[in-house]
């Protein structure tokens, strides 16, 4: 019988996953589309440069994911309870592991010692024989068992994370939606690009079109006044 490995389940966010969100807002015919966020709220935004400030619509900017998401209060919020309700899953996971290698070690035992007995001559019958014999597959079915339940729990506790890991990225989804939905009505970019760590849309540009902090602080703004 095999032991099984530790699994931990990732807690990764795929930053990702939000390039689909900037393109999908910005590809959007209508301005006044309502957004799925349910912590969305009428902000003023204080952050943006004058030249939105005067109505001025700017072709083309720009925005970095990855820090959004990493100074996003809610993101931060979302991700440290996912880390812990993994560090929970994880850790008891491994307390059925730890208990299925005892069991395991005894069981190895046990049946060494029952091989030495037989060859020393202390089973007088082979009823007696017979009986340890079939405790002995009775203790190894258990343990077998105790495996397959394990390899069920571990799969159970994974798909719960990614369940979990998918619904928090939705919802930041739909938040990062909302702001750039108001952005759109307030046609103040006719495009926005992306670039995060995974997916580098954006080789070079001029830093006044980089809009990150931008974004992270109406995203926050906003989630505070929720």
């Amino acid at each position: 019988m095999k032991f099984l490995k530790p699994v931990l389940v990732s807690s990764v966010i795929a930053s990702a996953a939000f390039l689909c969100s900037c393109n999908k807002a910005a590809d959007k015919k209508s301005a006044t589309s309502e957004s799925n966020d349910s912590t969305a709220v009428e902000v003023e935004y204080v952050d943006a440069e004058p030249s939105v400030a005067s109505g001025k619509t700017i072709d083309l900017v720009y925005m970095d994911v990855d820090t959004v998401l990493q100074n996003y209060t809610l993101a931060k919020e979302l991700t440290a309870q996912l880390k812990a309700k993994q560090e929970k899953s994880a850790n008891s996971l491994q307390s059925k592991q730890n208990k299925l290698q005892q069991d395991m070690a005894k069981y190895q035992q046990e049946a060494a010692q029952l091989q030495q007995d037989y060859q020393n001559g202390k089973f007088l019958t082979q009823a007696s024989i017979q009986e340890a014999q079939q405790k002995m597959m009775a203790k190894e079915q258990d343990l077998m068992k105790q495996e397959k339940d394990l390899q069920n729990l571990n799969q159970k506790l994974t798909n719960e994370m990614l369940d979990e890991q998918e619904k928090m990225n939705k919802r930041l989804r739909d938040s990062l939606n909302s702001v750039l939905d108001q952005y759109q009505k307030e046609k103040r970019y006719k495009m926005i690009l992306s670039n995060s760590a995974a997916i580098n849309t954006v080789i070079w540009a001029d830093s006044t079109l980089n809009i990150t902090d931008i974004v992270t602080n109406d995203l926050n703004a906003r989630y505070q006044k929720k």
